[in-house]
């Protein structure tokens, strides 16, 4: 099968990043626990055959590490977070630009 960099592949539950990073010396396995998967790593386009074989050896120890990392919470307007110790509500302004931190009157 060919494989392309930035293809997504189903490893038996999980789901797996392929990556080229010219700088790599090796073939490696790292879990990107914002997006919640495995990214495989190899040197060039040439190796990433190997690293996929190389991932179906390692499933478990890929489907560990995922069950490990913290579940997040979706940050939405009206939620309450945990601010500088104290709770803070999200509220939504109108416009476009970065975020703000605002004092409220109460």
């Amino acid at each position: 099968m060919q494989y392309r960099n930035g293809q997504r592949l189903p490893l038996e539950d999980l789901t797996a990043r392929l990556s080229v990073n010219p700088r790599a010396r090796r073939l490696s396995i790292r879990i990107d626990a914002r997006a919640g998967e495995a990214v495989l790593i190899a040197p060039s386009e040439r190796k990433l055959a190997e690293v996929v074989a190389f991932a179906r050896t390692k499933t478990e120890w890929m489907r560990e590490r995922l069950a490990e990392r913290p579940q997040g919470t979706p940050i939405q307007p009206g939620a309450v977070l945990n601010l500088f110790g104290r709770p803070t509500r999200l509220t939504t302004t109108g416009g476009a630009g970065a975020a703000r931190l605002t004092e409220d009157a109460d």
